[in-house]
């Protein structure tokens, strides 16, 4: 009988806590729900993440280390999406001369500003080449958006994505 009546205490004191009155539940159609959305929207896009930069290229500090990636490098530049069946997932593949990759997605930290200075230092990229790959919905649509050779993407991508 002891186990129970903690258990049922325990019940209890999360159901007080779920009943506070002090608690503020938000729909995401609301006023306050718009704005908590829009302030963590912008958050976001001021956000660096892991990454830092300066004029020759820039850091990423991920779980595995830390790299630097010299933008002089950058050889190729694909984007697409990846179906995730709820959502799509905007991303992006650098292929570096140093025959070194990586991998970014919309949901990566840093997301925002890593795209502001990609295009800096790479004004050839589309500005609008998200829009393009989105349609058609949940279709990957691989496209690319940079090569340092001016090489035509049938060429291109057999090496960048060996098998």
């Amino acid at each position: 009988m002891g186990k129970y009546s903690v258990l049922g205490g325990g019940g209890l004191m999360l159901l007080y806590k779920l009943l506070n009155p002090k608690n503020l539940f938000v729909t995401h159609n609301s006023a306050l729900g718009k704005q908590v959305i829009a302030e963590e929207f912008k958050a976001a896009q001021a956000s660096l993440g892991p990454f830092s930069y300066d004029a020759a290229g820039f850091l990423l500090t991920q779980e595995l280390g830390t790299a630097y990636y010299a933008w002089g490098d950058l050889e190729s530049v694909f984007g697409y999406k990846r179906d995730e069946y709820v959502t799509d997932e905007i991303c992006l593949d650098l292929f570096f001369g140093n025959t070194s990759s990586l991998t970014l997605t919309e949901s990566t930290l840093g997301w925002y500003q890593f795209l502001i200075k990609l295009q800096q230092h790479v004004p050839s990229i589309s500005p609008d080449w998200q829009m393009i790959i989105a349609v058609p919905a949940f279709e990957t649509r691989l496209i690319l958006l940079f090569d340092k050779a001016s090489r035509p993407q049938h060429q291109v991508e057999p090496l960048c994505y060996k098998e």
